[in-house]
């Protein structure tokens, strides 16, 4: 799967990559974790009571027939103690952010580890495109900020 490129600077703010005056794209799923993992999904009242609170993209309009959902809840951990709790947390709000591959048909399953730390949580994603290939990814996430990607 082609996608655009993007790249992290110094603070673990994405951008486009250009190169040679065109946007450079890659091979694979890394965008779409980008994009999925380190976006920030409405969270749902049951996680953030407050509705002015709650974030999410403005292009994520549900209505009763559809929900798109643009994005992960892994935002609302930023605050969150390093806990069996927030641990299990990550892993679900991981996995329903990138159900949307499963769901498109672009891999036939989505495998999540997440493995704690004392200040960060490492999210290892294994993306089966079919039998014989797996993608595998890394994503380390620490309390207050996400921050890098990198394919293993």
């Amino acid at each position: 799967m082609q996608d655009v490129k993007l790249t992290a600077d110094a603070q673990g703010n994405y951008d486009l990559v250009i190169e040679n005056d065109q946007i450079s794209s890659v091979e694979g799923f890394e965008t779409t974790l980008i994009v999925s993992l380190m976006t920030d999904a409405r969270a749902p009242a049951s996680l953030v009571p407050q509705a002015h609170m709650r974030r999410g993209w403005v292009g994520d309009i549900s209505t009763a027939e559809s929900a798109t959902v643009t994005g992960s809840t892994l935002w609302v951990l930023d605050q969150s103690r390093m806990i069996k709790r927030t641990f299990a947390q990550a892993q679900l709000f991981t996995v329903e952010a990138l159900q949307h591959l499963i769901d498109n048909k672009n891999a036939k399953g989505v495998n999540v580890t997440v493995n704690p730390s004392q200040r960060k949580i490492d999210i290892e994603t294994e993306i089966v495109i079919n039998e014989n290939i797996v993608e595998r990814y890394n994503t380390l996430w620490r309390i207050t900020n996400a921050s890098g990607l990198s394919n293993t």
